[in-house]
Parts: structure tokens; C-alpha cells; sequence
């Protein structure tokens, strides 16, 4: 039943469900997202994503991506769990860099960068400073404190395009280095589109850009001994 008022007035439901007790708990649900705009119009805007990105772009993507391995000097671990078809790529989220450090680890000389693409919290794109990067990983906005039904269903086709699709089911950086619960959504991208989930892991991003600081550090000031980054691919979930 769920599922099915979902899919009929575009709302999200499942990840509220331990605070509805009566029908009366559920309408009230229904209609205060439905109050935050129209959602046919939001799913209609949804398909817009992500932006046509040019060769120029793309190549800006593939460099950056090999720029910061440089200059991370980041460890690679796991590449044998790579698979050949596309994926979902799922991965703990401290800052800005972790979309391009989960991508290290992949033989992009040979790759199309427009088969990537990357959820990303919506109030980011009214951010100036944000546009050039959100265009380059080919971004989807997705409403964190609303309506996320119309994000799901644009990378849910995504993923059936055969687009590798990024993610970080935690939804926002962690505060502490620590991982943030889980939000829901991941299984069912995977489930309806019949994407295999590829785990990553970023060890020392944190200690590179924590949350609260402007700027990312190569080096722990104190010691004067550089960050150590390491990107750790786990095998993938059916």
C-alpha cells in the first residue's frame, strides 16, 4: 500500500513510517509534502537531469579525477571488485572531493564521463560557487527534508540507461569522521533498475576536509606529516 500511494500522488512515505500510528497520521503526511509544491511539476523538472555536459567538460571531469590521485596520492584497494557493467557506487561522505575520489580507482582513459552521474542535496544548486562542479559530475538534485520520489525515479532511470550512478545513502557529511545513519532509497534504485551496488570506502578525507573547516589540508600541521587517502572498493552487492 505504501509503494502504491508513492507512486500515485509522488510522495515519500516509507522513511516516515515509524511516526504514522492512524490513517489520519498517514493523510496529514500525504498532504504536507503535497503542500511543498506540485510534485508532477518536480518530476517534470527531475528530467531535466543531469545537464548535457560538452567533450570540454568531460574532459575537465577525467582530469580532475587523475589530478587529485596526484595530488591526494591516493592508495587504491579492492580494484578487483570493479566490475565490467555499470553500477551503483555507494560511499561513506565526509566532503566535496569524495564524487571524484570514489572514481580513482576506474580505468577512465577508455570511459564515457557522460555515463556518470551523482546525487547531489538540491540547496546545492542555488550555490554560485557550486554550478561548475555539480555540472561536471553530471549532478541530480535530490530534496533531503521533502518529496525525494521524483530524484528516485530520475536515477532509477538512469540506471537503466546503463549510467553508473553515485551515491552516499548517509545524505550529508559526516560531522566527526564517523559514519551518519543510513537513508533509505539505495536497494530500491537497485532493485527496479537491476543495478549491481559497488561499496566504497574513503579512509582520511575527513582529516583532509572536515566539515567545519573552509579549506582542505594535505598535511596534519602539527606533525607536518601528510594525510594518508585511501579509496577501498568492497565487492559487489547483487
Amino acid at each position: 500500500m505504501v509503494s502504491e500511494i508513492e507512486q500515485r500522488f509522488q510522495v515519500e512515505i516509507a522513511s516516515h513510517l515509524d511516526g504514522i500510528r492512524t490513517f489520519r497520521d498517514l493523510y496529514t503526511l500525504v498532504q504536507h509534502q503535497l503542500q511543498r509544491g506540485n510534485p508532477m511539476e518536480s518530476a517534470k523538472e527531475k528530467q531535466g537531469y543531469p545537464a548535457p555536459r560538452n567533450r570540454w567538460q568531460l574532459f575537465q571531469y577525467k582530469m580532475w579525477i587523475r589530478l587529485m590521485k596526484v595530488i591526494f596520492r591516493i592508495t587504491i584497494q579492492g580494484q578487483e571488485h570493479i566490475p565490467d557493467e555499470h553500477v551503483i557506487l555507494c560511499s561513506n561522505h565526509c566532503n566535496y572531493f569524495d564524487p571524484f575520489w570514489i572514481l580513482t580507482g576506474f580505468h577512465l582513459k577508455k570511459s564515457n564521463m557522460n555515463q556518470y552521474v551523482c546525487a547531489i542535496a538540491q540547496e546545492r544548486f542555488e550555490e554560485v560557487q557550486s554550478r561548475y562542479y555539480i555540472q561536471l559530475l553530471g549532478g541530480i538534485p535530490v530534496n533531503r527534508t521533502g518529496n525525494s520520489i521524483p530524484a528516485m525515479q530520475r536515477l532509477i532511470a538512469c540506471a537503466s540507461e546503463g549510467k553508473n550512478i553515485i551515491l552516499f545513502p548517509e545524505g550529508a557529511r559526516s560531522r566527526d569522521g564517523s559514519m551518519l545513519p543510513v537513508k533509505p532509497g539505495v536497494g530500491k534504485i537497485a532493485q527496479e533498475s537491476g543495478t549491481k551496488i559497488l561499496p566504497v570506502r574513503i579512509d582520511g578525507g575527513f582529516q583532509i576536509w572536515p566539515r567545519h573547516k573552509k579549506l582542505p589540508s594535505l598535511f596534519h600541521w602539527k606533525t607536518m606529516r601528510r594525510h594518508k587517502l585511501t579509496v577501498t572498493y568492497k565487492p559487489v552487492i547483487m
